[in-house]
């Protein structure tokens, strides 16, 4: 009897609970698609971030100065990250070689380096030309030393450091902004050959993805793992990483929340509008015997009905709506994650029971002899 008079409530009143299934599907949908992203967008974030360079910088330690007193890595440094429990998180490491050379009469600042790596931590750089060829005498001038010292795409020019010397043809000229448009890149060997440093480095950047582990502890793993190296967070490029994801998720958490308070709004209308409707019916059914719980019973099944077919049709939109955000935003696609199905239908029901409790109490409070006096 009981499944009978809800059936038939529910049938004759399709646009009401259709309504109110769409304003719970809405409030799902958030749920599921903002749930399904936060668990991925740290992560995509994080690695659209990392094309703004690097944010781990590895150094001699004080103590670990040369003979000549100037301090230097180990090259094997960029294979020793392969093997460190932070391996999983690094999506790039470059070795830079620093030395001070003479280029026609004037002085200029060598960096030695391979160009494959800083080409994938370092897209952002402005290039002029092309990059060099690994195992040849291009090079790459900043912008600020093809000015000083006259050079240009194309062009030639020699190096010399004390009694070596080696030619170079300019490939590109970059613009970074920084101290890069001061410098002259050429690839890390000859560098090393021209500078007396054979496998040594002077540093190495390292680009490390941050969304499931701070930078903080990423840096720490590695230093654990190199004890030859002083390993330093970038602190302005790690904040601005954890400032900007802290406000992301920020916001996706403000978003949902207001959709879900627009959804219980929604929710509680339709209720109160069909408890309303419904009034002599209620009294009618205390008249000839019906408990006030079963009256609550009838009201509280019909809201868990709602919940669970709002929330169902809300998760397959929402899912939908976190593929195409994963899409258009992301260029990849968002991972169907199977726990936020039943979150997003816990959260439904608990918005939909708790707009529903103050219909469903009036409901229940329905007095049979006042409400078929018509008064």
């Amino acid at each position: 009897m009981f499944m009978r008079i809800l059936l038939r409530s529910l049938q004759n009143r399709k646009g009401r609970v259709a309504v109110a299934i769409m304003a719970v599907a809405m409030g799902a949908a958030m749920v599921f698609a903002l749930g399904s992203l936060s668990l991925d967008i740290n992560d995509k974030i994080s690695r659209e971030l990392r094309d703004y360079g690097a944010n781990i910088v590895m150094v001699p330690p004080v103590n670990g100065a040369g003979a000549s007193g100037e301090p230097f890595l180990p090259e094997s440094t960029v294979n020793a990250l392969k093997n460190s429990e932070a391996a999983p998180y690094i999506l790039g490491a470059v070795p830079y070689l620093y030395g001070i050379v003479e280029v026609g009469s004037q002085k200029a600042v060598v960096a030695g380096t391979d160009f494959e790596q800083v080409k994938k931590i370092s897209p952002w750089w402005k290039m002029q030309g092309g990059w060099p060829v690994p195992g040849t005498n291009g090079s790459v001038i900043g912008v600020k030393a093809a000015a000083a010292l006259n050079l240009g795409v194309g062009a030639s020019y020699t190096v010399r450091q004390k009694d070596k010397a080696e030619a170079f043809t300019v490939t590109g000229i970059v613009t970074t902004g920084g101290t890069e448009d001061s410098q002259v890149f050429v690839n890390l060997p000859l560098a090393q050959s021209l500078l007396g440093r054979l496998g040594q480095v002077s540093q190495v950047q390292v680009s490390a993805q941050s969304g499931k582990q701070p930078v903080a502890a990423i840096a720490t793993a590695i230093e654990q793992s190199v004890p030859a190296a002083k390993v330093k967070v970038v602190k302005q490029i790690a904040q601005a990483e954890g400032q900007t994801l802290g406000k992301i998720e920020w916001l996706m958490i403000l978003v949902t929340v207001i959709i879900l308070g627009a959804s219980a709004i929604a929710v509680m209308s339709t209720m109160t509008t069909t408890v309303l409707e419904r009034t002599k019916e209620i009294g009618l059914m205390k008249a000839i015997g019906a408990e006030t719980h079963s009256i609550g019973k009838l009201f509280w099944t019909e809201a868990v009905c709602i919940a669970l077919l709002g929330g169902l049709v809300g998760s397959v939109i929402g899912f939908g709506v976190a593929q195409l955000i994963g899409k258009t935003v992301f260029q990849t696609a968002i991972s169907f994650r199977p726990f936020v199905l039943p979150v997003a239908l816990c959260i439904s029901a608990a918005v939909t029971l708790l707009a529903s409790f103050v219909p469903v109490r009036a409901a229940t409070g329905v007095v049979p002899a006042i409400t078929l006096r018509g008064e």
